[in-house]
C-alpha cells in the first residue's frame, strides 16, 4: 500500500530525499496544455502536490502527430532552451500525457494524468500517485530523465536491496513479471540468460533486446519466456524507463538536426527497440501500431536506430510488482469496481472518497469520487460516479461511468454506458453536450468511406448512421462528418450529440435519446442548437467553465452546512 499521509502540499526541501528538479507533462496541443496548467495551478493552490518545484507543460509542436517519442525529443529541446547546459545536472520526471483518450472519453477534455482515484485526503489523481510512488527511486538516480506514461499505475516492493542504481550507461527500465498474454500488448524484455536470479525483490539485469507487442511464439523463439514457480510462465514487460544525459545529449542533437519531425515516433517502440546487443533494424519496417504512416516514417526510424544502436539497455527486474493500465473504459471499471487487487495494493477506499450525501444512502454503492447527491439514489457496486451533482434522486445502471454530470431532475442512467457532460463555447456563449456511449462500442472503428460509414451503428445494432442521417433530414451520411477531404469515419467523428443551453437539459436529452434508441421525426430535442461529434467537442471545449464547475462542486462538498 502506498503511503500518502504526509505527501500533499509539502515543500520539496522537507522531503527526506532530494526531489525532482522539474516535473514535465506533455500535451497534444495548446488547448490541452492550458487545461493542464490550470489544473496544476489549482492543485498547488490547494496544496495537493509538492511545493517549490517547477511543473512544466509542453504542447506538441504543430504538424503530424508527434507520438510519445516525438514529444520526448521536443521536450528535451525545450528544456535545454529553458535551462541551458544546467539541464544536464538535473533529474527530470517526464510524463507523456498527450492524446485524445478515445478509449476513455471521460478523460478526453482534462487529461488522463488527472484521472480521479478513490483514495487520499484530498482525493488523489494519477499525477499525485505517480509523484508519491516514484519517490523510492530518487535516491538511486543521478541526473537524467525518468520517462513514464499518464494512464498506468505501477505497484512494487523493492525490499531491502541496495545493490542496484540507475547509474549504468545507457537506458535502465523497470520490468514487471506479466502473463504471456499481457506481453503480447506491451514491450517485452529479453534477459541475458547468464543473469541468474538471486531471489531478491529487485534485481539488476542485462537485457539483450526489447520486443514490442510480440506474439507468444516470438517471445519463445527469442528466449523472453521465463519459468515461474511451478508450471507457470511469464515475461518481463515494460513501464517506466530512465536515461542519463549522455543519451539526452544525443537525442537533443538529433532533434536539433531533424526538426520539425514529420512523422509519429514512439518512445517505447522506436527508442527501446534500438537497444541491446541483439537489436536489429527490422522493427523499423513494422507499422502495425502507427496511426498514420507518414512518408518520412521509415527513414526517421532508421536514423534513430543508427543513433542508438549499440546502446545498453539494463533492467531492474521488480520480481514482486505489477503495472496496471487505466486507459480504457473497461479497465477503469474492472480495476475500480470488479476486481479488488489494485485497490488493496494501493489503498483504495471501498466506496470512494470526497462525497456528500443528503438523503437515503441505503442503495448507494459503487466507486464514488467528488460527488454531491441528494434524494434516494440507487448506485450499484459495479458503477463509477465522479464529479457529479444531482439535486434529485438518480438511478445508475450496472457497469456505468457517469462523469461531470449535473441535474435537478430525477434521472435514470441506462446499464453499460459512459455518460459525460462537457461545456463548450458556441456562437451564443456557453452551451453543453452530454456524450453517451455503450461501453462495448468501438468508437475508434474506422470505415473507409461514406458507404462504410453508413453501416456503422450507434446505441443499438439496428440503428445505423444512415438511419440517423435520414431522421435528421440530412441529405447524406457525409453530413454527419467533416466536409473536408480528410474526413475520418468513426463514431468519434459522428455528429450525433445534441447541444443544449444547460448541463441538465443536455444530460436529459442524451439519456432519453439513448434509452429510446431512436433518431426519428418523432424524436424532439427541445432547444437543441445543433448536433456535434466528440471530435467537434474537443475543438469547442470550454476548459475554464469545466474547471469552474468542479471547483464550485469542491466548495459545495466541503461546506460545513
Amino acid at each position: 500500500m502506498i503511503s500518502c499521509t504526509t505527501f500533499p502540499g509539502k515543500p520539496k526541501d522537507e522531503f527526506e530525499v532530494a526531489f525532482w528538479d522539474a516535473v514535465v507533462l506533455t500535451a497534444a496541443d495548446e488547448d490541452q496544455r492550458d487545461a493542464y496548467d490550470l489544473q496544476i495551478k489549482e492543485k498547488l493552490n490547494r496544496k495537493e502536490i509538492p511545493l517549490g518545484i517547477p511543473y512544466l507543460v509542453y504542447a506538441d509542436p504543430p504538424g503530424p502527430k508527434a507520438g510519445s517519442g516525438g514529444s520526448t525529443l521536443y521536450v528535451i529541446s525545450k528544456l535545454h532552451e529553458h535551462y541551458g547546459d544546467d539541464l544536464f545536472n538535473q533529474r527530470i520526471l517526464l510524463l507523456n500525457a498527450g492524446g485524445q483518450s478515445q478509449r476513455l472519453p471521460s478523460a478526453s477534455v482534462l487529461g488522463k494524468v488527472f484521472t480521479a482515484l478513490p483514495f487520499g485526503d484530498p482525493m488523489y489523481q494519477i499525477l499525485d500517485l505517480k509523484l508519491a510512488s516514484y519517490m523510492a527511486f530518487l535516491p538511486r538516480m543521478g541526473p537524467g530523465i525518468f520517462h513514464g506514461s499518464a494512464d498506468t499505475i505501477e505497484v512494487y516492493d523493492l525490499g531491502g536491496s541496495t545493490s542496484w542504481t540507475f547509474d549504468n550507461p545507457g537506458f535502465t527500465a523497470l520490468a514487471h513479471p506479466s502473463t504471456l498474454d499481457i506481453g503480447t500488448t506491451h514491450g517485452v524484455f529479453v534477459i541475458d540468460p547468464t543473469d541468474k536470479s538471486k531471489g531478491e525483490l529487485a534485481e539488476f539485469k542485462r537485457c539483450l533486446e526489447v520486443l514490442q507487442k510480440p506474439a507468444v511464439e516470438v517471445m519463445r523463439s527469442k528466449g523472453a519466456v521465463m519459468a515461474g514457480n511451478g508450471a507457470s510462465e511469464f515475461a518481463f514487460t515494460d513501464s517506466v524507463f530512465f536515461f542519463d544525459f549522455a543519451i539526452g545529449r544525443k537525442l537533443l542533437h538529433f532533434y536539433q538536426e531533424e526538426q520539425p519531425l514529420q512523422c509519429e515516433i514512439d518512445s517505447y517502440g522506436d527508442f527501446l527497440q534500438a537497444l541491446g546487443p541483439n537489436a536489429t533494424a527490422e522493427y523499423t519496417k513494422d507499422v502495425r501500431n502507427v496511426s498514420l504512416v507518414e512518408p518520412t516514417l521509415l527513414e526517421t526510424r532508421m536514423k534513430i536506430y543508427n543513433l542508438l544502436k549499440g546502446t545498453a539497455i539494463n533492467i531492474v527486474a521488480l520480481n514482486e510488482s505489477k503495472f496496471y493500465h487505466l486507459g480504457t473504459v473497461k479497465e477503469y471499471l474492472y480495476h475500480f469496481c470488479h476486481d479488488s487487487v489494485l485497490g488493496e495494493e494501493v489503498g483504495f477506499k471501498p466506496n470512494g472518497v470526497f462525497n456528500r450525501f443528503h438523503g437515503n444512502t441505503n442503495h448507494v454503492g459503487g466507486c464514488l469520487m467528488h460527488n454531491y447527491l441528494q434524494g434516494e439514489s440507487t448506485i450499484p457496486n459495479t458503477s463509477i460516479v465522479e464529479f457529479c451533482s444531482f439535486d434529485e434522486s438518480v438511478e445508475i445502471g450496472e457497469n456505468c461511468i457517469v462523469s461531470n454530470c449535473s441535474s435537478n431532475k430525477r434521472i435514470h442512467i441506462p446499464d453499460n454506458t459512459l455518460t459525460h457532460t462537457i461545456p463548450i463555447t458556441t456562437a451564443t456563449g456557453i452551451s453543453y453536450v452530454t456524450i453517451i456511449f455503450n461501453i462495448n462500442e468501438n468508437i475508434k472503428k474506422k470505415a473507409g468511406d461514406v458507404t462504410g460509414a453508413s453501416k456503422l451503428t450507434f446505441i443499438h445494432e439496428s440503428l445505423t448512421l444512415e438511419k440517423i442521417a435520414s431522421s435528421l433530414n440530412l441529405a447524406s451520411v457525409q453530413q454527419l462528418f467533416s466536409d473536408d477531404s480528410n474526413a475520418v469515419f468513426t463514431l468519434w467523428h459522428a455528429k450525433v450529440f445534441p447541444v443544449l443551453a444547460s448541463a441538465c437539459q443536455s444530460l436529459v436529452a442524451s439519456v432519453e435519446m439513448y434509452k429510446t434508441a431512436r433518431f426519428s421525426a418523432e424524436f424532439v430535442c427541445p432547444g437543441a442548437e445543433c448536433f456535434v461529434s466528440m471530435a467537434d467537442i474537443l475543438g469547442m471545449k470550454n476548459i475554464r467553465q469545466m474547471l469552474k464547475y468542479r471547483s464550485d462542486l469542491f466548495k459545495k462538498i466541503s461546506a460545513k452546512v
